[in-house]
């Protein structure tokens, strides 16, 4: 959750820069920033300070927020490839290809995902597998799905996927609070069965997280459209204030 907040907290002062810069630019700017931070987790986590999980050091390499800062700044530049295309209006793929892209970058995350623990086993050193090393992997996935002409990209355009899709970030930040109100309530009612328990708490959970999405975030959407304007004019005025200060505190010390 500190990682969400402050990609909230990030994305307005980023934006600016992410709309004004070259596109190549900023490409070649969140690929550098990617790669550095992966030598410098590899780095970490291969020297004694590192003491595995549970403890600080791994809270620190995996749930600290610049350790994910790439991921968010690849992510940015995927929403921008993707408008670039669009704006573009460069002609559909073949469905054909665009198919086998399609199927060929799935079977590709799912081999690399199952391949984690043999990869690493072989290794002498320890990789980032679970922070942002795959980020790049996952951008390509993402953009062939939202790019590609075929029925397997088309697929996920279907309404119970997309309805499933919109709520799951409330799917992703109810869950430790939905659990604890599902231990309390549903689970002594239930059977001792650990994947029945398991699968009637997903069902639950995308239950409620639909609901939140739809009478919760959907509204608060529409009212921060209509606040943007406003917003960005405030923006405006504040950014410069913000930049004088801050070379004013680099230059005093």
């Amino acid at each position: 959750m500190s990682v969400e907040a402050a990609f909230y907290v990030a994305f307005p002062l980023l934006l600016r820069l992410a709309l004004r810069a070259r596109l190549r630019n900023l490409v070649l700017l969140s690929l550098a920033v990617w790669l550095l931070t992966q030598i410098i987790i590899t780095r970490l986590l291969n020297t004694p300070w590192y003491q595995g999980y549970p403890s600080a050091s791994h809270d620190l390499l995996y749930f600290f927020p610049p350790v994910h800062f790439c991921s968010f700044l690849l992510g940015i530049c995927g929403a921008r490839l993707l408008a670039a295309r669009n704006a573009a209006g460069a002609a559909p793929a073949v469905e054909f290809w665009s198919g086998a892209r399609t199927i060929g970058l799935c079977a590709l995350t799912l081999a690399v995902l199952e391949a984690r623990l043999p990869i690493q086993q072989s290794l002498s050193f320890l990789l980032p597998f679970y922070g942002s090393l795959l980020s790049p992997l996952f951008l390509l996935l993402i953009l062939q799905l939202a790019l590609g002409h075929d029925r397997w990209a088309r697929a996920l355009s279907l309404p119970p996927l997309v309805a499933l899709g919109r709520a799951s970030y409330s799917f992703y930040i109810l869950q430790r609070p939905v659990f604890r109100l599902f231990e309390k309530l549903g689970s002594p009612h239930l059977p001792d069965n650990a994947d029945l328990r398991f699968w009637t708490f997903v069902v639950a959970l995308g239950a409620i997280s639909i609901l939140s999405q739809k009478f919760i975030e959907a509204p608060a959407a529409k009212m921060l459209r209509r606040l943007q304007p406003a917003m960005l004019s405030k923006l405006n005025q504040i950014a410069p204030v913000v930049t004088q200060i801050t070379a004013t505190k680099i230059a005093d010390s």
